[in-house]
């Protein structure tokens, strides 16, 4: 039982969430580079 939609639904939401993710970072980046470097350093979580 091959289902295509559910295949697409869930490539979206990947692309959605690589998509917030990035667009976080940058923002962060952009604002404050001294607290991503203490962000990056206190959050070990994958």
């Amino acid at each position: 039982m091959r289902k295509p939609i559910l295949f697409t639904i869930i490539a979206a939401i990947l692309v959605v969430i690589t998509v917030v993710i990035t667009l976080s970072v940058v923002l962060t980046r952009k604002s404050d580079t001294k607290d991503v470097v203490t962000d990056n350093t206190t959050t070990t979580i994958p």
